[in-house]
């Protein structure tokens, strides 16, 4: 049995509010930037170990911006394997692979980044930073 706190495993299971009684739909401006149809979205695939941390502001903000992305969990001897094949940039994880419509992929990591990015495609980021 799981003896994590609710709030965190509402959080975990991609809640529609990260803060208590506020609603995230109120805590950022227009969205538009993440729904313009006439820009194709690019594919995004955030690798994590199976916890609650460093990639938690970035799935909130994805799930806040309504980004379809998928959350692939490493852990053990996957993780060992991949690490040790150089997949993972500075060797740590949370990373975001970014395909674009061309095929291209892209790895970002650093959790810091990763949130930023994903701020800016939730529409949550303000446009002169």
């Amino acid at each position: 049995a799981s003896r994590a706190a609710p709030a965190a495993q509402a959080a975990w299971l991609g809640a529609p509010r990260i803060f208590r009684g506020i609603s995230t739909r109120s805590l950022c401006g227009s969205t538009s930037s993440s729904s313009d149809s006439s820009k194709p979205r690019p594919r995004l695939k955030l690798e994590y170990l199976p916890f609650q941390a460093m990639a938690e502001t970035t799935r909130f903000m994805l799930h806040h911006g309504d980004i379809p992305y998928d959350d692939e969990v490493v852990w053990g001897l996957e993780f060992h394997h991949r690490r040790q094949a150089g997949r993972y940039p500075f060797n740590v994880v949370p990373v975001l692979h970014i395909e674009d419509s061309e095929g291209s992929e892209m790895t970002v990591a650093q959790s810091g980044s990763l949130a930023r990015y994903a701020a800016k495609l939730a529409g949550c980021y303000p446009e002169d930073a």
